[in-house]
């Protein structure tokens, strides 16, 4: 929220031509930080109305949440989404997230460790080492073993190092055949 004012702040006295020494190049914008246990600091487990809360804080109004058919949920019922950010949840609690499919760079996430959608598998691998994992299930898909708990999928079938992350998820997203 601080972020977003300072921002207006800066904007406003460029464009109404004040003194300022802040110029808009200068202006920083923190990704939100992506867990195995949740987004930012709203962690799985959070109560629907707490979760959203705190999202809407990060992510603006959104429209919903959507309670999703009997037939389409698969450990979740309820999901939000905002532009490049889906949330889930099941009996009231937030259970999973889903920075969707991007071919294009997302800059407005990143893990714990920096990894962002848009960057190289050979990134992933320096980053995350040999837990991290490629696979060709799902057209292409990566995640890391261990504690970190997260997952997503690759621009295509994986091929080489030059590969691109596509997206970020972790927790409960639906059905296995959505989830890597």
């Amino acid at each position: 929220m601080f972020s977003k004012l300072l921002g207006s702040i800066a904007i406003g006295a460029v464009l109404c031509g004040g003194q300022s020494s802040l110029g808009l190049a200068e202006i920083a914008h923190s990704p939100i930080v992506l867990y195995g246990w949740g987004l930012d600091s709203t962690k799985f487990g959070s109560t629907e109305s707490g979760a959203l809360a705190k999202l809407e804080t990060l992510f603006g109004r959104v429209d919903g949440p959507v309670p999703l058919p009997n037939d389409t949920r698969c450990g979740v019922d309820v999901d939000a989404t905002w532009p490049h950010m889906q949330v889930f949840f099941f009996n009231g609690r937030l259970v999973g997230y889903n920075t969707g499919y991007s071919a294009k760079p997302l800059n407005e996430f990143e893990t714990s460790k920096g990894l962002r959608v848009g960057d190289t598998v050979a990134t992933a691998r320096k980053l995350y080492g040999a837990d991290l994992r490629v696979s060709a299930r799902q057209g292409g898909s990566w995640d890391i073993s261990g504690s970190a708990s997260i997952y997503g999928y690759l621009v295509g079938p994986p091929r080489d190092a030059d590969d691109r992350i596509a997206g970020i998820a972790a927790g409960h997203v639906g059905c296995p055949a959505v989830t890597p």
